[in-house]
């Protein structure tokens, strides 16, 4: 729950639980991370003043991998901003990232009804690491998007998708630029989540991937051809009269 101040008439108990929602500007080193750039922002959402905002920027670099080259902050001696925020660095301080957000009406139609700031929790950063290290990434997650190569980079897509709460996972073609090794271990992901309750669809043409699945549905032309009562083999797939 945020903590923060809030306009007449509204309280904590007025307020939203946050939603993640407004942590995008702290992927790039503003917003919570650059507290120390305003400070007078720091007092009006409840979070101190001159010496707060400075101790929350300099715990902010404890979990980040560079400065922001162009965003700098003059109280700083011109230091760049902290970014890139380490998944890596995040689980082992137990340091998580401060957030600045405007607080929610908890009633529908109520609109903002304060600001303030709020911890990521930490639980998401151990299930993103733990995802990524089944994917063979781990010593990856300190790297910046353009620095993975193609293959890299949509085995970071998957491990996102299966990190959190959801009931619903849509795979189209998700083992198709990889090799067998990190194609395999793809599909242990997704049925891992699928154990844990997900209900999992994935598109394919590859008989060998489609054997993961409990139930698979044979489409021809936008058209359901036929389709498997239990969980087949990729044999049965590949045997002489299997459906396309």
């Amino acid at each position: 729950m945020p903590e923060g101040l809030y306009f007449p008439g509204f309280g904590p108990a007025d307020a939203n639980p946050d939603m993640g929602d407004s942590a995008i500007v702290e992927t790039v080193g503003l917003g919570g991370l650059a507290m120390a750039a305003s400070p007078s922002v720091a007092r009006f959402v409840g979070a101190g003043g001159m010496t707060e905002a400075l101790a929350v920027t300099a715990q902010m670099r404890e979990i980040v991998a560079a400065e922001h080259p162009h965003f700098r902050i003059p109280t700083l001696d011109d230091r760049g901003s902290p970014v890139g925020i380490d998944v890596r660095l995040v689980v082992e301080t137990g340091i998580t990232p401060l957030i600045n957000t405007g607080i929610a009406g908890r009633k529908a139609g109520v609109g903002q009804v304060g600001a303030g700031v709020v911890r990521a929790a930490l639980g998401c950063f151990t299930a993103a690491l733990e995802a990524l290290a089944r994917l063979d990434l781990a010593e990856r997650a300190e790297r910046f998007p353009d620095e993975l190569s193609g293959g890299e980079s949509q085995r970071v897509a998957i491990a996102r998708a299966v990190v959190g709460e959801r009931h619903l996972l849509l795979a189209d073609e998700p083992t198709g630029a990889l090799d067998s090794v990190n194609g395999e271990a793809v599909m242990r992901l997704l049925r891992s989540a699928c154990r844990d309750g997900v209900a999992g669809v994935v598109v394919t043409h590859d008989a060998q991937l489609a054997s993961w699945a409990d139930r698979v549905v044979f489409l021809r032309d936008g058209r359901v051809v036929d389709q498997t009562a239990t969980r087949p083999g990729p044999e049965s797939l590949l045997a002489p009269g299997a459906k396309p």
